[in-house]
């Protein structure tokens, strides 16, 4: 993604490649597992492709199960320029952003744990706008969404999703938190682990809750 604004880089080591990758310019809160291991799958989209869409174009992709797609209800929504920033969709109800995520499954006696950032402009929080679905059903949303103001007036949100079951694939439907309103949407990075939980154990989102609220006490 390339924006009005300096961003540093980072990198990050690919498990078991050796190789490495830059980080992304809005991806402020990684997911609190350890990414590229057993059981998980990592995307982002930049939206830099253009207004058809299609695979992760963000400069993340580790998804040994298939290939992640973006299907755009309304390509003439996408955006060279906006509001400070490029290549943005802009999303109301009658135009939502959908994706798909192949994943390792069907399990129904594990768990999916999503990490979803998304980088918007628009009422908060976006959380009220997301949609998850599978073959398990819908995911709920874990804990409270981590909401950071950028200095450019957007907004980053952070959240942690959780499905009962592994699912071969599970969808994310995006659209305005409001009804009736738009969003402007410049990033999406989404990260998941499948794993079976631990007898006794807190499990992925006590750690993200725990997660939140050091981050929350250091602001």
């Amino acid at each position: 993604m390339r924006t009005t604004i300096m961003r540093g880089w980072m990198t990050a080591v690919l498990a078991g490649a050796g190789a490495a990758a830059p980080a992304l310019a809005d991806d402020l809160i990684p997911p609190p597992w350890n990414r590229f291991g057993p059981g998980t799958t990592a995307q982002s989209w930049d939206f830099f492709a253009g207004p058809a869409g299609g695979p992760p174009d963000g400069g993340l992709l580790f998804n040994p199960y298939g290939v992640p797609n973006l299907t755009p209800s309304n390509p003439g929504n996408w955006l060279p320029f906006s509001n400070l920033r490029n290549h943005v969709w802009a999303v109301n109800g009658n135009d939502p952003l959908d994706f798909t995520i192949p994943n390792d499954g069907p399990d129904p006696t594990a768990i999916k744990d999503v990490w979803l950032q998304v980088t918007y402009l628009g009422p908060a929080p976006l959380s009220f706008g997301i949609n998850w679905s599978s073959s398990f059903g819908p995911a709920v949303q874990v804990g409270a969404s981590i909401i950071t103001q950028l200095a450019d007036g957007w907004t980053h949100d952070a959240s942690l999703w959780r499905f009962n079951g592994c699912p071969e694939l599970e969808r994310l439907r995006i659209t305005p938190p409001v009804p009736g309103t738009t969003i402007f949407v410049d990033q999406v990075v989404i990260d998941t682990k499948c794993y079976v939980p631990a007898p006794g154990g807190l499990g992925l989102g006590a750690a993200c809750g725990v997660v939140a609220l050091r981050r929350r006490r250091r602001g």
